[in-house]
Formats: C-alpha cells, sequence, structure tokens
C-alpha cells in the first residue's frame, strides 16, 4: 500500500510573504507609471495640436500673401497673365488626352 503524503499546511515560508509584498509593491509602481505615461502623453498631444495650429496659421498668412501677390500680377500685366493661363490649359489639356 502506498504511504499517504503529509500535508505541508502548517509549514510557513516566509519567502512567499516576502514574495506578496514585492507583488503589492509591482502593482503600486505599475499603477503611479502607467497615470505618468498618460499625462506624458496628454502633454505630448497638446504640444503636437499646438504645433499643427501654429504651422497652419503660418500656412494661411503665406498663402494669402502669394495670393495678393499674384492679384497684383495679374492686374499689372493682364495680356501676359491670359497668355500664361491659355498656355497652361493647352499642356493641361494635352497632358490628360495623352493619359486615355
Amino acid at each position: 500500500m502506498p504511504k499517504a503524503k503529509t500535508p505541508i499546511k502548517n509549514k510557513k515560508y516566509p519567502e512567499v510573504d516576502d514574495i506578496k509584498q514585492d507583488l503589492s509593491s509591482l502593482k503600486h509602481n505599475v499603477v503611479g507609471l502607467s497615470e505618468h505615461v498618460a499625462e506624458d502623453g496628454a502633454k505630448v498631444g497638446e504640444q503636437a495640436a499646438d504645433s499643427f495650429f501654429k504651422k497652419m496659421t503660418e500656412f494661411k498668412v503665406f498663402g494669402r500673401k502669394q495670393a495678393a501677390k499674384a492679384e497684383v500680377q495679374v492686374r499689372d500685366n493682364p495680356a501676359k497673365s491670359l497668355a500664361v493661363a491659355f498656355v497652361s490649359g493647352l499642356f493641361l489639356s494635352a497632358f490628360f488626352k495623352s493619359k486615355k
């Protein structure tokens, strides 16, 4: 008949308590780290949005200046502008016809 194994219920290992304490500390540190990462992510997002809106504003100003320059040039040289537009139209027409 096989021997019955004796349970080790009453035996206490100090390492188990240390491991439990380490796991609790690790859990606490992971929670703190995730909070810091979330805060940093929000800051980076805000910086990216600010940078985007700044560049868009600069682009709008640049576009308006270029449109004003083009308007002045067309007003000063209407025949030349009309000729450039006509030639550009011919080239585009030829380009798109050749694509078919």
